[in-house]
C-alpha cells in the first residue's frame, strides 16, 4: 500500500527522533571499537637482560601468561635488538635510552624482568630461601617507567620458594595486562604552554647576572627499605620546573630505578622550600636537573 505525501511527512519527525536517539549510541560503539582496535595493535616485548637461568625462565613463563591477552614480539628478535642497543644499566635507564630501545625493538611497551633465588637468614627462621621477581614496565614512546612491581616468596628451600613464585605468574600476567590496557588508553602527556628556560651554563653569555635556584632547606631522599633489602645501587634523575615564586610546578623522572627510589626522590624534591632563580635581581621561572645516587651502606658489626 502506498502512503500519501502527507502521511510520509508526518513520519519524518519519528525518523529524525530515532536518529537523534541512536546517534550517541553509534558514536559510543565506534569509540569502543577504536579503543579495542588500538589495544589489539599494541606490541609488547618481554626481556631478561641478566644471563641467569631464573630470569630467563621467569620471562618465558610471564610471556606465556601475557600472550593469551596481548600481542607479544618474538623474544629472540626483541633480545637481539635490545643487545644491539648496548644498554649498560638495563634496570636503571634514562628515558632517552629507553626510547631508543623501544624504537630498536619496534614495540609500544617493553617489560624487563629480573628474578633470583636468594639464601636468607633470620633469628626466627634461621636459614631459608627467597625467590623474587622485579618487573619493570616501560612505555616505549616516552621511555617512562609506567609500572614497577616486586613479587617475592619465602620457602624452606630453594625449590619450595621458586615453586611459589612460579605459581604466582598467571595472576601477575592478568594484573600486568590490565595495567598495560589502562595505559594504552592514556594519551602521551604533552607539555602545556611554554616550559621555563634551562639554567644557563656557567661562563656562558646567558649566565651573566643569573643566580640559580637553591633550596632553603636541602633534604636527602630516604633509601627505601625495599631497595635496602636487595642492595640496589642506582641513579635517579629528576627534572624540575620551578616558578618565579619558588613553587615546584612540574617534576619528571628522566632516569628511573624502581624499588621505591623514584618516589623517594620526588617526595624529597617537592618537600623542599626553594628560592627561585634570579636574573638581574628579578625572580624568574627555571628548569633544572637533579641527580641522586643511591647505594646500600653496609653497617659495621
Amino acid at each position: 500500500m502506498m502512503r500519501s505525501r502527507n502521511s510520509l511527512r508526518s513520519a519524518l519527525p519519528e525518523v529524525r527522533g530515532a536518529e537523534r536517539f541512536f546517534a550517541p549510541i553509534l558514536r559510543l560503539g565506534a569509540m569502543i571499537f577504536l579503543l579495542f582496535a588500538t589495544v589489539a595493535a599494541q606490541k609488547i616485548a618481554v626481556l631478561a637482560p641478566e644471563k641467569n637461568g631464573r630470569s630467563a625462565e621467569f620471562a618465558e613463563a610471564l610471556s606465556g601468561a601475557l600472550e593469551q591477552q596481548l600481542k607479544l614480539i618474538d623474544p629472540s628478535l626483541a633480545e637481539t635488538a635490545f643487545l644491539a642497543s648496548g644498554a649498560e644499566t638495563p634496570f636503571n635507564l634514562t628515558v632517552e635510552d629507553a626510547r631508543n630501545i623501544g624504537a630498536a625493538i619496534g614495540c609500544d611497551y617493553f617489560i624487563i624482568v629480573r628474578a633470583e633465588d636468594l639464601p636468607r637468614y633470620s633469628l626466627a627462621k634461621k636459614e631459608y630461601f627467597e625467590s623474587y621477581a622485579a618487573i619493570f614496565s616501560v612505555r616505549a614512546r616516552t621511555g617512562g617507567l609506567i609500572d614497577f612491581r616486586l613479587s617475592s616468596f619465602n620457602g624452606f628451600d630453594q625449590k619450595d620458594a621458586s615453586r611459589l613464585l612460579r605459581e604466582e605468574i598467571p595472576r601477575l600476567g592478568v594484573e600486568l595486562a590490565a595495567k598495560l590496557r589502562q595505559n594504552f588508553a592514556m594519551p602521551v602527556s604533552e607539555s602545556l604552554g611554554e616550559r621555563p628556560a634551562e639554567i644557563p651554563i656557567d661562563g656562558s653569555p646567558d649566565s651573566t647576572g643569573f643566580r640559580p635556584p637553591i633550596p632553603y632547606r636541602r633534604l636527602s631522599p630516604k633509601y627505601p627499605v625495599t631497595a635496602d633489602l636487595y642492595a640496589i645501587a642506582a641513579t635517579v634523575d629528576i627534572e624540575v620546573d620551578l616558578d618565579e615564586k619558588g613553587t615546584v610546578r612540574r617534576t619528571e623522572i628522566v632516569r628511573w630505578a624502581g624499588f621505591g627510589l623514584d618516589e623517594a626522590v620526588e617526595t624529597a624534591v617537592r618537600a623542599m622550600n626553594w628560592r627561585p632563580a634570579e636574573r638581574n635581581r628579578r625572580f624568574e621561572p627555571s628548569r633544572f636537573l637533579l641527580r641522586y645516587n643511591f647505594k646500600k651502606i653496609e653497617k659495621e658489626d
